[in-house]
């Protein structure tokens, strides 16, 4: 059964600028955040109020992590910009498994099915458009409830 759209993934060029924003400008509270090997942020998970979230990774370090053989600078030439910086939404499930194998019953293709780096339970899906639509089943060691920092290994 679904419950809420969980979160909503955003890649910026302007990462402090984006947590001000929300945290600062709509008073949103950062829960948690995704630091790099000296500590430094790659990203924010700030809550929007109960259990929804906006998450913002910084779009330089995502584009270096993907492996992409394109220069940064190319991303930014894009037609149309915006395209570059939407990544996922998500769906916060209740029993991801039952939830993944009536999916599946309804012929539709779910990959990636893991415990991700904030301990929650995912998998991912594809609209018709090839949108990415995480599926994120909390667990009690879930970041999203413990507010743990995650910090590059």
């Amino acid at each position: 059964m679904l419950k809420r759209l969980a979160h909503l993934c955003l890649k910026t060029s302007r990462l402090e600028e984006m947590a001000a924003f929300y945290r600062d400008g709509l008073g949103a509270t950062v829960k948690f955040r995704y630091l790099a090997k000296d500590g430094s942020p790659l990203g924010y998970y700030i809550a929007l109020g109960e259990m929804s979230f906006v998450e913002i990774f910084d779009h330089a370090h995502a584009h270096r992590r993907s492996g992409s053989a394109k220069p940064l600078e190319a991303l930014q030439e894009l037609p149309d910009p915006w395209l570059a910086r939407f990544n996922h939404f998500c769906l916060q499930v209740e029993d991801l498994d039952a939830y993944v194998a009536g999916l599946e019953a309804r012929g539709v293709t779910v990959t990636g099915r893991k415990t991700g780096n904030d301990h929650s339970r995912q998998a991912w899906v594809k609209d018709p458009d090839g949108n990415l639509i995480e599926l994120q089943e909390y667990t009690a060691q879930s970041r999203q409830l413990t507010g743990e920092d995650w910090q590059e290994g």
